[in-house]
């Protein structure tokens, strides 16, 4: 084995055509050349890095790394190095390690805007939000035209709900590149967010007009059409989205849910399973199969999702397939023979809190209280702020007598209704709540719930209800959030709560809409996997939940209680009677649903979810 590090005439030309070999996706052949190559100049930091790009490329990330680390050995903080490594280890998920190596890059090369670059953009990854916030913020100031820069920075601030500095540097970028797709497009989505569906859609149109024709455009306009009650336009535009462009996932998921919750109301023939089955018979990937088998397992069509995922399975065997199996299984009561496949599954998606949760569902149907709570601790580890854990975590608690579920849950202190004043333009709450209900039975159009959701026998609005151009639901936004921060500046601190520990005071809205109930709907109880707190205000209540006596809940909100499907037979810790112009508000991980109620009139709510923040200066 020869100890030089300098590559002779014939080397050189090995590790170009490695080189050319690898660009070219023959990786087969270029791992060939650099398995000799490793042997003739093991300490020639050029081929030690060489041999790790080509080993990544594999799938081989340990083998890699170790090459990865000859290389540094051989030449010290070399950028060029570093940043391929991070580069592997991002590709392989271990994205802490990544951020090591990026780190070191921009020490080597801090005028470099692509170090930052790759930095911040695995901080995002990550989910190191404020940290992804300031590296590529240092990219874009290295080179104010980076448009992967300020689009990443749209990003984390869109992930944080502030869509005022989304787009704020969303139109930066585009000063420096007027047409870029990718920033008008994510402009777009960043108006939809903030609630102003008409900009977005005008938004989408200059996209068009500037030449940028993409499904994803298509899709992203069927959107914001359906946002502003364009429902018959939607349909038609998701319609042909999915005829012309057959192997458009997203886009025949929109159509699916768009039929699903609309088509009926609107004499569409076709349904959402045929929506999917029909672009099977086209294009039948396995992504697109799988995109069905989550559809018919989110609808609760689970007889049909078992056929459909039995198919699947026996052609590709994969871990995310077999949970998939497990929860068709789970949702038929089919607890024994889901068991074997949710340890099958665990092996390999032990770091997938999705699955964790899952799998935490099916033990606590099964009375496993030990697995159950370790798994709940495992998900908590990975996420410590992911709600649907803390509320598996609190049936666990309840169930083993732990009086720890009182200290998470507090349902005295950290559930409340409020009230919210009436705006100074309006002569009373009455007449504001009456005008407000009004608006709210203009933007419902939907025949039935959406798929996913808690509500039962009822509708939901579509998109973003605040931020939308209607001065009564801006007065109404306006008043809530001046009641609820008003609340959270009187709750006790606790720097080891779950919930009380992340108060600032200060609140950002991170979705919103409103809930329309037609009698015997209801809510079922559930979480918000997507909240810190979560809320109920009351605009319209029907005579039957007005003026029910007192031992009669319906129509009521009730707390503590888990859902039906795991057959604990355990009574709510609280019930709250609602009452017109009062917001009930709560911890996003409790457990919450509503008592049906019989009466001609609808149960009208507006809902929303919000996460803390810190007040701007």
């Amino acid at each position: 084995m020869s100890s030089t590090t300098t590559p002779n005439a014939h080397q050189l030309n090995q590790i170009r055509a490695s080189q050319q070999a690898l660009i070219q996706g023959r990786a087969n052949d270029a791992l060939l050349t650099t398995q000799r190559l490793v042997q003739e100049l093991p300490r020639s930091p050029d081929v030690c890095l060489l041999h790790a790009m080509v080993l990544a490329e594999h799938g081989q990330f340990d083998e890699s790394d170790d090459w990865f680390a000859k290389a540094l050995m051989a030449a010290p903080g070399n950028a060029l190095i570093l940043s391929n490594q991070g580069q592997m280890r991002r590709r392989a998920g271990r994205l802490s390690q990544a951020i090591d190596c990026y780190r070191m890059v921009t020490q080597q090369a801090p005028s470099n805007p692509n170090s930052w670059l790759n930095l911040g953009q695995t901080q995002q990854l990550a989910g190191q939000l404020d940290d992804a916030i300031e590296s590529l913020a240092k990219a874009v100031e290295l080179k104010p035209d980076l448009v992967a820069g300020w689009h990443g920075l749209s990003q984390c601030y869109r992930r944080q709900h502030d869509y005022e500095r989304a787009q704020w540097a969303l139109e930066t970028g585009l000063l420096h590149k007027p047409k870029d797709h990718k920033l008008m497009l994510g402009l777009g989505h960043t108006l939809r967010g903030k609630g102003d569906s008409a900009a977005a859609l005008s938004q989408y149109i200059s996209a068009e007009a500037a030449g940028h024709s993409s499904p994803e455009l298509m899709d992203a306009r069927v959107g914001a059409l359906l946002d502003l009650g364009r429902v018959d336009e939607a349909l038609d535009l998701a319609k042909r989205v999915v005829n012309d462009h057959t192997a458009f996932l997203p886009g025949i998921r929109t159509l699916a849910e768009l039929l699903w919750q609309y088509g009926e109301a609107f004499g569409e023939p076709l349904t959402a399973t045929q929506a999917f089955t029909k672009a099977i018979a086209t294009h039948p990937s396995i992504e697109l199969r799988m995109e069905l088998a989550r559809f018919l397992l989110e609808s609760r069509q689970y007889t049909a999702a078992l056929q459909h995922i039995e198919r699947l399975r026996s052609e590709q065997d994969g871990a995310l397939i077999i949970a998939m199996q497990a929860h068709a299984l789970e949702g038929l009561n089919r607890h024994e023979e889901a068991a074997p496949l949710y340890r099958a599954a665990w092996s390999k998606l032990s770091q997938n809190v999705s699955f964790l949760n899952d799998y935490c569902r099916h033990l606590i149907k099964s009375r496993d209280w030990d697995t159950a709570a370790s798994i709940t601790d495992s998900a908590l580890a990975i996420e410590p702020h992911n709600q649907e854990a803390w509320a598996y975590q609190s049936i666990i608690w309840r169930m083993l007598g732990d009086e720890r579920e009182f200290w998470l849950c507090d349902y005295d202190r950290i559930v409340t209704i409020e009230a919210i004043s009436c705006p100074e333009e309006y002569a009373d709450r009455d007449a504001f709540m009456a005008q407000l209900a009004a608006t709210l039975d203009g933007i419902h159009r939907a025949s039935r719930e959406p798929v996913h959701q808690s509500l039962r026998n009822g509708s939901q609005t579509s998109g973003r209800l605040f931020g939308r151009d209607d001065p009564l639901i801006a007065s109404a936004q306006r008043e809530l959030t001046a009641s609820i921060e008003r609340w959270l500046s009187h709750l006790p601190k606790d720097d080891k709560h779950p919930f009380l520990r992340r108060n600032q005071q200060h609140i950002r809205y991170s979705g919103s809409w409103s809930v329309k109930l037609w009698s015997s709907g209801k809510h079922v109880n559930h979480i918000h996997s997507q909240g810190w707190i979560s809320s109920a205000f009351y605009v319209a209540l029907p005579p039957s939940v007005q003026t029910q006596a007192n031992d009669n809940h319906a129509g009521a909100i009730q707390f503590g209680q888990p859902p039906d499907e795991f057959q604990l037979n355990l009574a709510p810790r609280r019930i709250i009677q609602p009452k017109t112009g009062h917001v009930a508000l709560f911890p996003s991980y409790m457990w919450h649903g509503t008592v049906p109620f019989q009466d001609d009139e609808p149960r009208v709510t507006m809902a929303f979810d919000m996460i803390p923040a810190k007040r701007h200066s």
